[in-house]
Order: C-alpha cells, then sequence, then structure tokens
C-alpha cells in the first residue's frame, strides 16, 4: 500500500515500485517526501501553467509539520540530520516560489540555518553539503543581477521616513533593535538593492542569536 502523501491526488501518476516507497526509511521520513511533492508542485504550478496551488499549500504544510515532529526528536544519526537538512532545503525553494512569501522565505531560511549549525554533526560529510545559505544567496544575486532594477529613491526615502516615525512608538530594546535593522536595510538598499537585500535580510537574519524571537 501507497503511503498517503503518495496516494491523496488522483492525478499525481506514481510509477509501481512498492519495495521503494514501502522501505522503512521512507516511512520514517515522510516529512522529506512531503517537502518535496510540495516542492514539485508549487514548480509545476509556476513553470507548467498548471494549477496545483492547493496541493503544494496541503503537502507544505504537511511536510512542516512533519518535520516540526522530527525536530522535536533526538537527531541520532547522520541520516536523520541530512533528512531534516534535505526537508528546510526544499521548504526555502517552495518559499521562493510562493506569491507574496517573502517573510515566509526568510523564515525558512532561519530554519536552514538552525538545521545547519545546531544538527548537522558534520557539513563536509552530508551529502547536502554543497547546499549552504552562501552558495543559494549567490546564485539567487547572480540571477536578480540579470533583472531590471529600478534605482528611483522615492520609495526608499518613504521607507526611511516611515521608519522614522515608527521609532517613536517603539518600545523596549527588541522593538528599537529590530527597527535599527531595518533602517540599516533601508540605506544599503539605496547603496545596492541587491547587496542591500542579501547581505543584509539573508544573511543577517540567518546568523542572529537562535534563542531570539524573530
Amino acid at each position: 500500500m501507497l503511503p498517503p502523501c503518495l496516494t491523496r491526488y488522483e492525478d499525481v501518476k506514481v510509477p509501481n515500485r512498492p519495495a521503494l516507497v514501502d522501505h522503512g526509511r521512507f516511512r520514517q521520513y515522510q516529512f522529506l517526501a512531503h517537502a518535496i511533492l510540495g516542492l514539485a508542485a508549487q514548480h509545476l504550478t509556476l513553470f507548467r501553467g498548471a494549477d496545483y496551488s492547493i496541493q503544494a499549500l496541503d503537502l507544505r504544510v504537511t511536510a512542516i509539520n512533519g518535520l516540526n515532529e522530527a525536530l522535536s526528536q533526538p537527531c541520532l544519526t547522520p541520516t536523520d540530520a541530512d533528512a531534516r537538512y534535505a526537508a528546510i532545503i526544499a521548504l526555502t525553494f517552495q518559499s521562493g516560489y510562493m506569491p507574496d512569501a517573502m517573510i515566509e522565505f526568510i523564515k525558512m531560511l532561519r530554519g536552514w540555518m538552525f538545521i545547519q549549525t545546531k544538527l548537522v554533526p558534520d557539513l563536509e560529510m552530508s551529502i547536502f553539503r554543497n547546499f549552504t545559505r552562501e552558495a543559494f544567496t549567490s546564485s539567487m544575486k547572480q540571477h536578480i543581477a540579470r533583472q531590471p532594477i529600478n534605482k528611483s529613491m522615492i520609495a526608499l526615502d518613504d521607507y526611511l521616513a516611515s521608519l522614522k516615525i515608527i521609532r517613536t512608538l517603539c518600545q523596549g530594546t527588541a522593538e528599537i533593535k529590530y527597527l535599527s535593522a531595518l533602517e540599516r536595510l533601508g540605506r544599503l538598499a539605496s547603496q545596492s538593492p541587491i547587496e542591500g537585500t542579501f547581505n543584509y535580510i539573508v544573511n543577517k537574519y540567518t546568523k542572529i542569536d537562535l534563542s531570539q524571537p524573530f
């Protein structure tokens, strides 16, 4: 019998390989299977003209729930770590294909950093050792560099002016620190939209103390 994640959608064709899909390791890491299928469904929706967005979201939620459950358990082997690592990579890539999902993307990057630094015992021995934050952001920077960029300062000036107003409403060190981070982002973006985005949002927000609330 096929696992639920492979039989839920009638129009999804699955090879008749029961020995493979019934493997104990597959069942142990079903959160990874859901993450991969969710990424695939999102990719088809974006690039192939088919609408699998509902299925992609359904699979994503199931994958996140399964991954959270896995993270609550001890990571006993390098394979356990690789499965968790692969799942968060797939979830991060999927969020990059989702509309209006910048916050979700940043949260997934933070999860990526947590798993990479806290759970993977030796990144060089991982089968996903080339899937680092640095490699991913480098490829994204190259992609964005090929896109037309609006160099108008009006939006950034308005952004910084709005933050100046909000500063008077901040209470406590955490809010002031967060606002200051947003102001630095605006100043960096005024110098270089690409460097401002990736050197701050991606690198900074995934390097912060993981014990602190996002």
